[in-house]
């Protein structure tokens, strides 16, 4: 039917033989003398009660469909009559979905409108010749004052015999045949095809692919899928067509995507109950493939789980999992391998109580303008159990404030080493530095200096001048010694 194509039997005492014809020269003609209209329903070969039924018909026929793999534009087709009715073009019958995204084969438009057509000008007749059959091309005299045949096409015919000289009384036997008849010179159509097996309600399936892949599609997201009731078909990727799968979210704009895998368990839906237009619509757990987390322990639990592909063990996975468990509420990620985060714009991050970090290898930040970093009260220790820390200011200053307290560098079993490598060093201090070595040190305070040591000495390469501005005082205890090749004394 859908092929615009008819269909009659042939029957012989050993078979019975299906023919199918897509043209009316495909259709036999009746065996036989010509048959003549008149109204002789004795007459061998006469069509009598010829009756003419003549039908408006559309003047238009439209068929629009719509393709997945060309979504920007409606498959559309018309096809206008050739009927030559008044004002045809204002009779218009419409169809979706037309069939031509499943089967693009043929013109389905124009094969409605010659169905429509078909039907427009038909004739019924009764008549007596046995040989006449529905798909038959049939010879006919309009009558006898017309003597030219005309062929018309048997669509159908009902066939009646009776014998009834078995009776007692005494009988006749005869036979006649009603007949429905169109003008062969016009092709033969369904009036409207056969509807197609409707596919109703939601069907198990389970996702198919190639032995050893636990994932199978085509570029489009399409899977392939094994009905339970398919009985023939194999758990293959040559078990079905490709199957659309339906999203949450899609569009140009974006998505959400989520691809069911070889084994999974789906509801298949048909649109239009269609069955060349499969759409996955959802995934189901079973008894095999239970819920990601353990029921009903778990119920509180919600979230995302996609085992790695291919051979991951049950450990390996990611997550995103929500815990809504009163007083324990959680959202749990983990991500098997790497994490990417990109933010175009600002973070900002609130942890109202504490956070912990832990690297297990580098950590490497990189900071591109300004960091401030603030405790609003509490303590920082930043502590390198083995290894070394180094600060690099490569242009600009580094300045180190405490307003209120001490600041200690303490290197318990190394050195301390200060360098201005091209610059000078300035300590300053309000009330004193002090220098301390053992038992000798050095002690700074706004009023002096004060040197002390077991023993002190003071080496200049080439001159050494000491000069107390009203007084100066050299003083040895046990002996004092002045050297030198000219020593001056005032």
């Amino acid at each position: 039917d859908e092929a615009g194509c008819g269909y009659f039997f042939e029957h012989t005492e050993s078979d019975h033989t299906l023919v199918i014809c897509g043209a009316n020269a495909d259709y036999p003609l009746v065996p036989g003398d010509p048959q003549v209209v008149r109204n002789d329903a004795d007459m061998i070969g006469a069509l009598s009660a010829w009756q003419p039924a003549n039908a408006l018909r559309p003047g238009k026929n439209v068929t629009e469909d719509y393709d997945g793999l060309k979504p920007s534009t409606l498959k559309k087709a018309n096809s206008s009559t050739i009927l030559g009715t008044p004002n045809a073009s204002k009779f218009e019958m419409y169809r979706w979905p037309g069939g031509q995204a499943v089967r693009p084969e043929g013109d389905l438009s124009k094969l409605g409108m010659e169905g429509y057509e078909a039907q427009a000008d038909l004739v019924s007749a009764n008549g007596n010749h046995p040989s006449v059959f529905a798909g038959g091309r049939l010879k006919v005299v309009p009558g006898l004052d017309n003597p030219s045949p005309v062929t018309w096409l048997v669509t159908s015919v009902s066939h009646e015999a009776f014998d009834d000289t078995h009776l007692s009384g005494g009988g006749s036997a005869g036979y006649s045949n009603a007949l429905m008849l169109m003008p062969a010179d016009r092709p033969w159509r369904p009036a409207s095809p056969r509807p197609r097996p409707s596919m109703a309600g939601l069907h198990s399936a389970i996702v198919t692919g190639p032995s050893g892949e636990e994932i199978h599609c085509d570029e489009y997201g399409r899977v392939k899928v094994h009905f339970l009731w398919d009985r023939a078909g194999k758990t293959d990727d040559t078990s079905s067509c490709w199957v659309r799968v339906a999203q949450t979210h899609a569009g140009k704009w974006g998505g959400s995507w989520n691809l069911p895998r070889v084994g999974d368990e789906v509801l298949v839906g048909f649109v239009d109950s269609d069955p060349d237009r499969p759409v996955i619509i959802g995934s189901l757990y079973n008894a095999e493939q239970k819920p990601i987390y353990t029921l009903p322990a778990n119920k509180t639990q919600s979230g995302f789980k996609t085992k790695s592909s291919k051979a991951g063990a049950a450990d390996n996975f990611n997550e995103l999992r929500f815990e809504d468990k009163k007083g324990s509420e959680e959202i749990n990620i983990q991500a098997e391998k790497d994490m990417t985060l990109l933010i175009k714009n600002n973070l900002t991050e609130t942890v109202k109580k504490d956070r912990t970090e832990l690297v297990e290898g580098k950590h490497t930040e990189t900071i591109k303008l300004d960091r401030t970093q603030t405790i609003t009260q509490g303590n920082e220790t930043l502590t390198v159990k083995t290894g070394k820390m180094t600060t690099l200011v490569e242009t600009g200053s580094q300045t180190t404030t405490v307003k209120t307290g001490s600041i200690t560098h303490e290197a318990s079993l190394g050195n301390i080493s200060i360098k201005a490598g091209a610059g000078k060093i300035a300590l300053e201090a309000l009330q004193s530095i002090t220098l301390t070595c053992g038992t000798s040190k050095i002690e700074l305070t706004p009023t002096g200096v004060t040197i002390t040591g077991l023993d002190i000495s003071v080496k200049a390469t080439m001159n050494i001048t000491t000069e107390g501005s009203l007084m100066a005082t050299h003083k040895g205890g046990a002996m004092l010694t002045i050297k030198g090749g000219i020593v001056m004394i005032n």
